[in-house]
């Protein structure tokens, strides 16, 4: 279902486009202003400081030109399935039959309708430009039906650049286990017991065996001293 809705989309938009092209073409063959009809205006008089005048105009020099080349956008807006080209026609086709208003309302100081006032070949290209952007937003354009069609091609994924890390992100979590490094406290160690260097006056440690004495040594042809008092020789 979510296939066929843009397809729908532009079948409608495209028949709305085709319909109003042919009224804004057939448009300057019908009466504008009383019993004259738009081929007969002069396109240059729209622009001219002077306004409208009584003058006849060309097959070429006329609205049907102007109207001839709006309803040509507007076929080549349905065949390349243009939403933007569409709603340039109907652009062109209201600006035109407006500017031809003002002039008409600069000449005879009113506007109205029917009588001698303004007729059907106006009124009809004023609609035929409503329904160009009508059909404009219809359709849903090529770009949306290449994308969801059958046979689309799926649209490449954004590339998105990874957001760097800020430092505080970085970080592990704190947990009990693994705390931070700045929470960390450190180890608890036992008080150093004062040492000393020299073995014969220091205090032997608790399960320690004191320092052996060392032990004077004997050399040959020397022979311990005699603590005997000779006097007690005879």
């Amino acid at each position: 279902m979510e296939e066929a809705l843009p397809m729908l989309r532009n079948v409608l938009g495209a028949a709305l486009a085709l319909v109003a092209a042919v009224a804004v073409l057939i448009s300057p063959f019908l009466d504008w202003y009383g019993e004259r009809q738009g081929r007969q205006i002069r396109l240059v008089e729209l622009f001219d400081p002077d306004g409208l005048t009584d003058s006849t105009a060309g097959l070429l020099t006329g609205l049907a030109v102007a109207m001839l080349v709006v309803a040509v956008v507007a076929v080549v807006g349905v065949v390349l399935r243009s939403r933007l080209m569409v709603a340039l026609a109907g652009v062109l086709a209201i600006g035109l039959t407006v500017l031809w208003m003002a002039r008409r309302y600069e000449a005879t100081d009113s506007l109205l309708v029917g009588g001698d006032g303004v007729q059907a070949g106006a009124l009809t290209a004023l609609a035929a430009g409503l329904a160009m952007l009508i059909a404009a937003v219809v359709m849903a354009g090529r770009r949306a039906a290449v994308t969801t069609g059958r046979h689309a091609r799926t649209a490449p994924e954004e590339r998105t650049e990874p957001e760097p890390q800020t430092r505080q992100e970085a970080q592990p979590e704190r947990t009990e286990e693994y705390p931070r490094w700045d929470e960390r406290q450190p180890p608890e160690q036992p008080e150093e017991e004062q040492q000393h260097t020299h073995p014969y006056f220091s205090r032997p440690q608790r399960g320690e065996r004191p320092p052996e004495q060392p032990q004077p040594r004997h050399y040959p042809g020397e022979h311990p001293p005699d603590h005997r008092d000779h006097r007690d020789v005879a």
